[in-house]
């Protein structure tokens, strides 16, 4: 396996495009935008081409919106197309648990449709 994208996989920050305001990550081949699949590692954006070699997108569920994944020729992955690869939200759709206000214990607010890990209620 091997880690594109910098020293350590950090890599540069995504840059803004001249064009646009749309901000932009290149990589590196397009085997990663064609074939390759993608996984969330804390904030970080992994994405593995057939030959197994990993590219890391530093930080990039931390942005809102996040970058554009690009080539050199143009071609783009953008944010909502991003979106529609995971099988879980990110961005504006993701919420956080935490204590519920004292009179919201007995209003049910939502429903689980998809369970990533362990969940304890």
């Amino acid at each position: 396996m091997t880690t594109t994208n910098g020293p350590e996989g950090t890599g540069p920050a995504p840059t803004e495009t001249s064009t646009s305001n749309r901000v932009e990550h290149l990589l590196p081949d397009p085997s990663f935008l064609s074939y390759g699949t993608f996984l969330q590692e804390g904030f970080d954006l992994l994405i593995t081409n057939p030959a197994g070699d990993v590219h890391r997108v530093a930080d990039y569920f931390s942005f809102n919106p996040p970058p554009s994944l690009a080539l050199a020729n143009g071609a783009s992955l953008t944010p909502s197309m991003m979106k529609s690869l995971f099988p879980r939200p990110f961005g504006d759709d993701i919420l956080f648990a935490g204590p519920a206000p004292s009179d919201a214990i007995a209003k049910q607010i939502g429903r689980v449709t998809l369970v990533i890990g362990q969940v304890t209620v």
